[in-house]
Formats: structure tokens, sequence, C-alpha cells
């Protein structure tokens, strides 16, 4: 009955911790943001605490605002180059002769409308021309635009607060390297602090290495993917490479997306040309290409990523992915990883004592306490 008091207490931290994360979201994804920001945004002042002149050495303020200076630099100089390369392909888009598309594709869409009447999909004496037509109707309607315009200014003033808060806090958490954990540590009891601490020193250590390998990973697919299409005389090579690379952060569904969104990108560029015969070849060009580059990913590149980081069995790891996939959508896929990192250095400290945890967390690199 004594130990009553100290299990209420604890319940009701928790309930407070949820409703806080549930009334105030939006401040808990800027911490989380800021948070992995800061554990790529580290090593880079680490880099600069080693400066010196004259045996005077940067201070650690100056060096976190280098280092989140040298990531807006990088983030600005991408849209600086992916920006033009998504104007120029709109314009190629509108090169398309829908006329002269239209005549090409008639058969095919007659075959294909006498399909679907079959099936019932379209109602009869509908084309797919009509339906599709009647779709973009009612999505391209004077209140739609009214509503877009109305928003942009909402979303372009939440967007500014979002990356202003995330950079101001991802500053602080570069600066002081033991904020995060000196926070949490206020809430732990004294008898669990030492397993905490070290939770969160490991969670750190491995967290920042495979984000900082994600990146690695993302600008190399988008260097291999970009010169394989280049080399193959693809044209828009560098756009699609780029979009290709970002969506392959998503585990197992981002090179599905990236290869259809790269040949949706090709057959675009292709149709605005007038080279109808080139279509397929260059579809089956670009899906290739994505799966070359996803096997150098698969086979070389995420080893070594996982090697630093999760060093778990590639099945555990697919499995996982799923979970957090049916769990969280997207999201939950990205997150699956660095999430399942942490909950296996969690389990390790606080449930070492069982078999089960011990087989899970045997591959996992723990840093001793100092």
């Amino acid at each position: 009955m004594k130990q009553l008091p100290r299990y209420l207490v604890g319940i009701l931290s928790l309930l407070v911790l949820a409703f806080f994360v549930w009334r105030f979201t939006n401040i808990v994804w800027y911490i989380m943001i800021g948070l992995v920001l800061s554990f790529i945004g580290s090593p880079i002042a680490s880099q600069f605490d080693k400066i010196s002149f004259r045996k005077l050495k940067f201070p650690r303020w100056l060096s976190s605002l280098l280092s989140i200076t040298v990531i807006i630099l990088v983030v600005v100089a991408f849209f600086r180059v992916i920006i033009p390369l998504i104007a120029n392909q709109a314009e190629v888009v509108a090169e398309i002769d829908v006329k002269e598309l239209g005549v090409e594709l008639e058969e095919p869409v007659e075959n294909l409308t006498v399909m679907l009447h079959k099936y019932g999909i379209v109602a009869e004496g509908e084309s797919i021309i009509s339906t599709v037509e009647q779709q973009l109707r009612s999505i391209l309607d004077m209140a739609t635009f009214s509503n877009l315009l109305s928003n942009v200014a909402s979303v372009a003033g939440a967007l500014f607060i979002g990356v202003f808060a995330v950079l101001f806090i991802a500053f602080f958490f570069i600066k002081d390297e033991n904020l995060f954990q000196s926070g949490i540590m206020l809430f732990v009891p004294d008898r669990h602090s030492k397993k905490v601490d070290s939770v969160l020193r490991n969670s750190k250590r491995l967290l920042s290495r495979y984000f900082l390998g994600l990146v690695g990973e993302m600008v190399t697919m988008m260097t291999l993917e970009s010169i394989a299409l280049t080399a193959f005389g693809v044209r828009g090579a560098l756009l699609i490479g780029f979009l290709g690379g970002l969506l392959n952060v998503i585990p197992y569904l981002g090179p599905v997306l990236g290869a259809a969104v790269g040949t949706t990108i090709g057959v675009a560029t292709v149709l605005s040309m007038g080279l109808y015969d080139q279509v397929l070849i260059t579809a089956i060009i670009i899906v290739s290409v994505f799966i070359v580059c996803n096997l150098i990913d698969n086979i070389v590149l995420q080893p070594f990523i996982y090697s630093n980081s999760v060093d778990a069995h590639p099945l555990e790891i697919f499995l996982v992915i799923f979970i957090f996939g049916d769990l969280g959508g997207i999201v939950g896929m990205i997150l699956a990883i660095p999430g399942y990192t942490v909950i296996r250095i969690i389990a390790r400290e606080f449930l070492g004592q069982f078999r089960a945890v011990q087989t899970i967390t045997s591959r996992l690199k723990m840093e001793k306490e100092e």
C-alpha cells in the first residue's frame, strides 16, 4: 500500500505528458525536428570548434550558428537548383500538343473505354475523356481557387513560424549538447537516472550517425540516378534524380514512388517534343535505372548505415517498417528505424534480464558510461 502513491504519481505524470503532447502537437513536432537537425548539426559544429586563430578558438555559440548556417545554405542551394528545373518542366508540359496527342491515343483510349464499360467503371454513353473533364472542372472551379488563394497567406505564415522555431530550437540543442538530456533528467527519479542517462547518450550517438548516413545516402542516390539518366540521354535527368533521391528516404515505398514520378516526368518531356515512338523506351530506361540504383542502395549503402546505428537483421527491419507504416502511414515508415533504435536501447537498459531482449539487442553497440 505504501507504493500506491508513488505509482499514482507516475500515472498522473504520464497523463499530463500525454495531454501536453496532444494539446501542443505543433510544439512537440518543432522540438523533435529541431532535435533531428541538432543530430546533423552537432558534428558540423564540432569541426568548427577545432578551428583556432593564434590560440583563439571559436566559441561554441559561434560554431553552433555556423553549423545552422551551413544547413540553411545547403537547403537553399538545393531549392535554387530544383525550382528552376520544376519551372522548366512545367513549360515542357505546357508545350504538349494535346490535339496531336489525342489523335495518337484515340485508338488505345477507345479500347480502354470499352473495357471500362464492360466492368461498369465508366457508365454507358460516357467516355474516359468526358469523365476526366468533369472531374477536372469540379476540382478547378472558382471556389477551389478562391479557397486556395485564401489559404496561401496562412500557410506561408505558419511555415515561416515553423521554420524559425525549428532553427531556433536546433541552435540551442547544438550550442548546449546536454540541453535536451538535462530537460529529460529533471523528470527522472534518482534510482533510474543512470539508465536513462545511458539511454539518452546512446540514442543521440546512434541517431546522429543514422541521420548523417541518411543524408549521405540521399545525396548519393540523387547523384547516381542523375548521372545514369544523363548518360542514357534522358531529358530532365537532374530533376528526376533529385526527386528520386529525396523520395528514397521513405523505406521500400520511396523507390517505387520515385520511379513513378520520374517516369511521368520523362514521358511528359518526350510527349512535349512529339516523339511518341520513344515513350516506351524512355519509361523502360528510367525504371531500369531506378532498379539498378536501388540494388546498389540495398547492397552497399543501407548495410553501411544500419551497421553503424540499428545493426539489426534485415527481416527484423522489414517487419518493423511495415508495423510502423501500418500505425503511422508514410510518416511512420520514415520514423520506423530511428524509433526502433531508441526502443531497443531502452529495452537493453531496463529489460536486459529477459532472454528475448538480450537476443534482439545482442549486436547493439552501447557506449559505456565515462
